[in-house]
């Protein structure tokens, strides 16, 4: 085995995966704001339930970004997640429908804590920046996946809520 397989394969400590968390929330908030065609980003929401409508009236009075999509498997809260969007956004209930659009420029995933990292590196592979409710990974295995993938998909933001710490309120 190599440097970089070792690197990649070792057991991450807890101090070790804080660490490696807090330099890439240094890194994304240093970096420039996502820019898209005519300077707005259109972002796909996928999980619609509390914290989803929650985060869709949040985001909805915010300048330079529209929700353009919405998804959730469960109809009553898809409904409530179109309302909350206030942009007469598409409806899906199968993720990958929202995340196979050209236009769609971020996905925000609020989903159960067990989807969290396969609706997000799904949303990486294809090519959409992430913000993802916390805990981003559910098992140990799916750190090592996360990292190699984000290594690859380096130009791609992503980026961990903190329960309201990104919210002005």
């Amino acid at each position: 085995m190599d440097h970089y397989d070792q690197r990649v394969h070792r057991d991450l400590t807890r101090r070790e995966f804080v660490k490696i968390g807090g330099t890439v929330a240094s890194a994304a908030s240093a970096m420039p704001t996502i820019s898209a065609a005519g300077n707005q980003v259109l972002y796909g929401a996928i999980g619609t339930g509390a914290q989803g409508t929650y985060l869709l009236r949040h985001m909805a009075g915010l300048q330079g970004c529209r929700c353009a999509a919405v998804c959730d498997i469960d109809e009553p809260n898809l409904k409530k997640g179109v309302a909350a969007a206030g942009t007469n956004p598409q409806a899906y209930r199968d993720y990958r429908e929202l995340l196979g659009r050209k236009d769609i420029d971020a996905a925000v995933i609020a989903t159960p804590l067990s989807t969290h990292f396969p609706i997000t590196r799904d949303a990486l592979a294809a090519g959409k920046h992430v913000f993802c409710e916390p805990p981003l990974v559910f098992k140990p295995e799916e750190v090592h996946a996360l990292r190699a993938l984000a290594e690859e998909r380096f130009k791609q933001v992503i980026q961990t809520g903190l329960q309201r710490r990104y919210s002005k309120f």
